[in-house]
């Protein structure tokens, strides 16, 4: 196994509908704004939602806002363990100012309008082409824009269709049940435990590395891979790249040049900084959703 240990952070709490599927999705907020939905972080700190926790003396978000403030951008999650370690807040202060942002942002998700998406864009076109395969969607998003689509294209609504199957990684705002926060490995305050994900009540964990491993095609549409999620794609990544596995199309769709990058900065921890295997194993597909000539082979 080399020098990286591998440990399955998925439990088997729950089975999927099949032992297999031709295609895997994974999805992340780069989905939502493909379609033009203002559901990023960015269009979540310049909501009224937002604003007004920060007239209520909200700490936590007068410092995300400064945050954004100096970089122009914000990683939301990786910001609260920074806080974590800063803040001078009791832990009943710092947990109700979490609280409240994570009900500020699912109000603020609620207030976003699905009532039409376009089909042309790239989001909805690798659903509606594919409608006839096996497809395990993996959402990572809190929003209802899956179900939408699945709707529109009369594929039944979630998991009432035998050869699709939608998972919602981190809950959603149609349930009321969002996983807001921290991977497991985050350093933080022992006090702050409320912050991981996993501690959530709502986490409901799904070992879904074996429909992975077999499946035909693997999709990443608009999700960082960011350090956040490595717990569910560690196994699969280090799988790919190091072991005598069948070949996969691993494919990828992402945003400008920058993302471009930042993939591989998280390829690169995922792979045990093995690139190179994963490309030379594997048929790997960037497609950048900027530029006309976008497909890039691995």
């Amino acid at each position: 196994m080399g020098d990286k240990t591998v440990i399955n952070y998925i439990a088997m709490n729950k089975k999927l509908k099949r032992d297999k599927y031709e295609i895997i999705l994974i999805v992340g907020n780069g989905f939502d704004l493909n379609l033009e939905l203002e559901t990023s972080y960015r269009h979540f700190i310049a909501s009224k939602n937002f604003k007004d926790l920060k007239n209520d003396n909200n700490d936590l978000a007068k410092y995300l806002s400064k945050a954004i403030s100096l970089k122009n951008w914000i990683d939301v999650e990786n910001e609260l363990k920074q806080y974590s370690k800063k803040t001078s807040n009791n832990r009943e202060r710092f947990y109700k100012e979490f609280t409240d942002l994570s009900e500020a942002l699912k109000n603020y998700l609620n207030s976003i309008k699905y009532n039409w998406l376009d089909e042309n864009k790239d989001a909805y076109k690798v659903i509606s082409e594919n409608r006839d395969k096996s497809i395990l969607i993996i959402d990572f998003n809190y929003t209802s824009t899956i179900s939408k689509i699945l709707y529109d294209l009369n594929l039944g609504t979630d998991n009432n269709n035998e050869k699709i199957e939608h998972i919602k990684i981190h809950g959603s705002i149609k349930s009321n049940d969002i996983i807001f926060g921290v991977e497991d490995k985050a350093d933080i305050k022992h006090e702050h435990i409320f912050l991981k994900k996993s501690v959530n009540e709502n986490f409901n964990p799904i070992d879904f590395l074996a429909a992975m491993e077999k499946c035909e095609h693997f999709v990443v549409f608009g999700h960082s891979l960011g350090e956040t999620d490595h717990m569910y794609f560690d196994n699969f990544f280090y799988e790919a790249s190091n072991h005598n596995k069948p070949s996969q199309s691993i494919q990828f769709y992402y945003y400008g040049e920058e993302s471009y990058y930042d993939l591989h900065a998280q390829l690169d921890s995922l792979t045990n900084r093995n690139i190179k295997q994963l490309k030379q194993k594997n048929r790997v597909i960037f497609l950048n959703l900027k530029r006309p000539d976008r497909l890039l082979r691995g």
